[in-house]
């Protein structure tokens, strides 16, 4: 789960096991760190621009530096009433 500016905010321990990260390592960190050398501009204009909820392939980067293929579908969520 990211925040509006693409902060992480929570891990499942699927994407923990996924990214190889330890409970909480990446909470506060940019979501565009698991991503390999994407720029991260490109990344949040994708998910802006993803209402379609189209799948976007990226590098994704485990924290000991090994690459991965994933995909990748961002979608909103509203929080309150």
């Amino acid at each position: 789960m990211l925040d509006e500016s693409g902060t992480i905010e929570s891990l499942n321990p699927a994407a923990m096991t996924i990214f190889a990260v330890k409970d909480n390592e990446a909470i506060g960190l940019h979501c565009t760190l698991l991503i390999d050398g994407y720029d991260t501009d490109k990344f949040a204009e994708s998910g802006q621009q993803n209402n379609n909820r189209q799948p976007k392939e990226y590098l994704g980067l485990r924290s000991d530096g090994n690459t991965f293929p994933m995909e990748i579908v961002v979608s909103g969520m509203l929080i309150g009433w």
